[in-house]
């Protein structure tokens, strides 16, 4: 049910009472509610008598073709209630209440721009959904897949390729609607499928027609945890320390300075710290990634989060270093400290100590939070709290100095918005980009992986929206257990409301 604006619709009733009314027709020149309004949706209305003086102003809803609903009534002759009409002839058409004049909500449109892993699944390293249906009606296509585990959100932003018939392949398309195993899009092509066809992230934006202003939300990807550890645990150890949350940047822009179309490229959130593995630019096997910087165009930037280091014997294990809303990363979690925000411009990740909190937020750029850092014996840390922004991971449990498992630390959270989770150790990350549009981002770090207990050590969790990734729990490697893997960082992303 939409709230239809339209020109020139006019028709005429003779229906009495205070009931729905009957439509009798367009009037000469003006077209009827039915192709005006539409079925099910609703309009503001106004009923006139020819010849009497009574009228009503109203919100209607046509509840069929030639039947207008009177829903609620605004002003009237009545005193503001529902008129009992006569059957005399009276003219029934569109109007704008006055009363409405000072509340008309701006057109805008939304749309979205993020790497389709985390709705494929929040641990997948996947950016792309292979098609296995498509359908077109001559105005809207729908592509169907395998189910994943989040539905693609409306005005998200994505591209086709790859289809047969090549109808349905589209370039920065937004989608209309969707499902878990679905999703529609503008299209006019009808003909059958034959195969193939992937969908993908869009990575350009070209204003739509008619819009003046945009505002420009910008995050990097979070960083990834790192590895729990493999080690003989009898005299202690750490976990992973935590991801760095990722920074952002904020924008309104006229439609005009725009050089468009604007590239788009989207931090991915950094890949958790496996055993013997480097990262890129990392020091040390089993550091976490960092995530990846997000950015449009020229005009702003999310910096990437730093990834955690490894758990070790004896040793205390560093968080990652948070991003800025610049074209950078935050520093690598070490085994010798946390990582520092880039520029050592915010705050930094803990060592042996929960990842220091961001309170820098301001309408242009603001910083992550620091991811957690594990304690040489074993104590768990959880990432620091954001102010508004993208808050670190938590670092894995290591083992105490009597060998006894820890579990892990508990994620940061955003702390500005009201139902902000503190994830605890293990769960992923959660989050909600849009609440506060020009104060950032809000998303909660991931808590780390718990220490074996007779068992391999537990992955950490996984980031969301730009947050870190939790640092795995250590594995005892006397009894031939394996640490686990970091938690992934939470992606990047960029939205833009356009306003008309």
């Amino acid at each position: 049910m939409t709230l239809i604006y339209a020109d020139r619709v006019r028709e005429t009733t003779t229906t009495s009472g205070t009931g729905s009314v009957t439509l009798a027709g367009a009037a000469t020149g003006f077209q009827s509610f039915n192709s005006g309004v539409g079925v099910g949706n609703t309009c503001y209305y106004t009923i006139a008598s020819q010849t009497l003086g009574t009228w009503e102003v109203g919100l209607g809803t046509l509840s069929a073709s030639t039947t207008l609903a009177r829903t609620t009534v605004i002003a009237s002759s009545n005193s503001g209630s529902l008129v009992s009409f006569g059957s005399e002839t009276k003219d029934v058409f569109l109007t704008f209440p006055a009363a409405q004049a000072s509340v008309i909500p701006p057109k805008t449109n939304t749309l979205r721009f993020a790497p389709l892993s985390w709705n494929i699944a929040p641990t997948s390293t996947a950016t792309t959904i292979s098609v296995t249906g498509a359908s077109g009606t001559g105005s809207v296509a729908t592509l169907t897949f395998s189910a994943i585990t989040t539905a693609i959100p409306v005005g998200t932003v994505i591209t086709i390729t790859g289809m047969n018939p090549s109808g349905y392949n589209a370039t920065n398309v937004q989608v209309t609607a969707s499902t878990t195993t679905s999703v529609s899009y503008l299209n006019t092509t009808t003909a059958t499928f034959v195969s193939g066809g992937t969908i993908g992230s869009g990575n350009s934006y070209a204003p739509s027609s008619g819009a003046v202003i945009a505002q420009v939300l910008c995050g990097g990807g979070g960083g990834g945890g790192g590895f729990g550890g493999s080690y003989a645990a009898a005299t202690g150890g750490s976990g992973g320390g935590g991801g760095g949350g990722a920074g952002g940047a904020f924008a309104q822009i006229r439609i005009a300075d725009l050089s468009t179309p604007v590239t788009i490229t989207l931090g991915v959130g950094g890949v958790g710290g496996q055993s013997g593995v480097t990262p890129t630019g990392g020091s040390i096997a089993g550091q976490g990634a960092r995530g990846g910087i997000t950015s449009f165009g020229a005009y702003i930037y999310g910096g990437g989060g730093g990834g955690g280091a490894p758990g070790v014997l004896n040793t205390a294990s560093g968080g990652g270093g948070p991003g800025w809303g610049v074209s950078g990363q935050g520093g690598f979690g070490t085994n010798a400290a946390g990582g520092a925000c880039f520029g050592n411009l915010g705050a930094s990740g803990g060592f042996g100590s929960t990842g220091v909190s961001s309170n820098a937020s301001n309408p242009s750029t603001w910083g992550g939070s620091g991811g957690g850092g594990g304690g040489a014996t074993g104590s768990p840390f959880s990432g620091g709290n954001c102010f508004a922004g993208c808050a670190g991971g938590g670092s894995g449990g290591g083992f105490n100095g009597s060998g006894v498992a820890q579990a892990g630390g508990g994620g940061g959270g955003s702390v500005l918005f009201s139902g902000s989770s503190f994830p605890s150790a293990g769960q992923n990350g959660s989050g909600n980009v849009f609440i506060a549009f020009q104060s950032g981002s809000s998303a909660s770090g991931a808590g780390g992986g718990g220490a074996g207990n007779g068992a391999n050590g537990t992955a950490g969790g996984s980031g969301v929206f730009g947050s870190g990734g939790g640092g795995g729990g250590a594995g005892n490697s006397t009894s031939s257990y394996v640490g686990g893997n970091g938690g992934k960082g939470g992606e990047g992303y960029v939205y833009i409301v356009e306003y008309f």
